[in-house]
């Protein structure tokens, strides 16, 4: 993993924590990756707890990189999901 960012998705009542990864150059995601981000953040309390991992090309960051902008991420993966 090359950064990662955790947003809540869906309505406040029932929003699902989703983890948006983007992998180092080389690396392919794949089924078993996401089980094992979902696995490593089990240990999590469970609202913090992630429910998906999406891999993204491309995160959107701001401060040059070092931080993701979550609300940019939120609404490319609510587009995503339709």
């Amino acid at each position: 993993v090359y950064l990662c960012g955790v947003v809540g998705l869906g309505d406040p009542g029932g929003e699902q924590v989703v983890v948006g990864v983007q992998l180092k150059e080389g690396v392919t995601p794949s089924d078993q990756l996401a089980e094992e981000i979902l696995l490593a953040a089990a240990r999590l309390p469970e609202h913090e707890r992630p429910v998906r991992a999406v891999f993204i090309d491309v995160l959107p960051t701001v401060l040059g990189g070092a931080k993701v902008q979550r609300s940019a991420l939120r609404e490319r993966l609510t587009a995503e999901n339709g």
